[in-house]
Formats: C-alpha cells, structure tokens, sequence
C-alpha cells in the first residue's frame, strides 16, 4: 500500500479571497470597537493605518492577543442562539497562532481538554490555531469535536452511526490490513478510540 498523498478528507471550496474593500471595513469596523470598548489601547487611528496597510500588503492581517481575545469573546456575546453567553467575560483564549506541527496542534488539543475540564470544575476556554491564509493553509482537525464515540456501519439495518466514513478512512490509512468499513462486531474495538487527525492541506 503506496502512502496517501494530500488530504484524504473531501473538503468543500476554499473560501473566496475576500474583496480588499470589504477587509477594509470589516477590519475597521472590529478595531473601533475593540479601541472603543478598551480605552487604555490608546486611539484607533496608528492601528488602523497600520492593519490595513498590511491588508494591503499581504491580504489580511494579525490580530493581536488583546484583539484576538476579545474577538473571540464578543462573538460569543453576540451568539444570540446560546445560552452559555453570559459567561462570554469569562471566556479563556488560548493563542495557539505559532504551533505549526500537526503533533504539536494534537498536544495542544489534548491540553485544551485538561485545561477546561479544569479537575470537574468547567472553565468555559477556546484554544486559537493559526488561521489560514493567502501564503499558508491553516491545520485542518477532521474531527468534528474532540472527544467522540467511533462510528459504524449496521450491516442488519444498512444504518450508519456518527463518524463512520471518517472511522473507516483513518482505519485504512493506519492499517493496511484493514480496508472494510468497520462494522458493529468491530465497533467495541474501536469505540472511543477514534484518534485525533491533524493535517496541512
């Protein structure tokens, strides 16, 4: 078996280069806020000349951790639809923009775990990896949440459970003995043991 070239996991589009005009406002738009909502960040205006002559000159632009960490926390004040937003204050951003290597981004979500779960104490966190941009592709985790039963395939019923196609991917990369989809007989093997998958695209 030859070792798979690329990401295996179908993805959709890239996302469409956003119009320098409308990075423009957009960028404009979060640093008056931020500065307005963080009066000892000082004016606005140096920042702002400086972001958008970056957006000008690479096509986007780094926060710093201050902004990042109220961006993450205004959007979760401003997620109308959950009732954990109350808490958006408390929010922990973990800035995680300089791990590159998969098995570093995997160690960092390992941390993220212990680090909420706090000993049985929830603190409400959000780990932040790089983002993708027009230079680099940013880490792609396959996994939809970190911790997760494996899927299967119910050859009785022709049901499948959550995560199957993607349970049945990683068993066939990572052995290749196996190259069925994993069935229920197999299932209490697997069960909980989906591993984490970390790629660059």
């Amino acid at each position: 078996m030859t070792a798979p070239t690329g990401c295996p996991v179908a993805h959709g589009r890239a996302p469409e280069p956003v119009a320098a005009a409308d990075a423009h406002a957009e960028a404009e738009e979060f640093l008056r806020l931020f500065h307005g909502e963080h009066p000892n960040a000082g004016p606005v205006e140096p920042r702002l000349a400086q972001v958008l002559a970056e957006i000008d000159e690479t096509g986007t632009y780094r926060h710093t951790e201050g902004e990042l960490a109220f961006g993450a926390r205004v959007a979760w004040r401003n997620s109308a639809r959950c009732i954990g937003r109350l808490y958006w204050q408390s929010l922990r951003v973990r800035d995680m923009r300089k791990v590159r290597d998969a098995s570093a981004v995997a160690a960092q979500c390992a941390e993220h775990l212990r680090s909420a779960t706090n000993g049985g104490r929830i603190r409400p966190t959000v780990t932040v990896f790089a983002p993708e941009t027009p230079q680099q592709p940013a880490p792609r985790i396959w996994n939809e949440q970190l911790i997760r039963y494996a899927g299967y395939w119910d050859a009785e019923t022709g049901r499948s459970y959550p995560s199957v196609s993607r349970q049945a991917m990683i068993m066939r990369l990572s052995s290749p003995a196996v190259s069925e989809t994993p069935t229920l007989d197999c299932d209490s093997k697997y069960l909980g043991k989906t591993p984490l998958n970390v790629s660059w695209n």
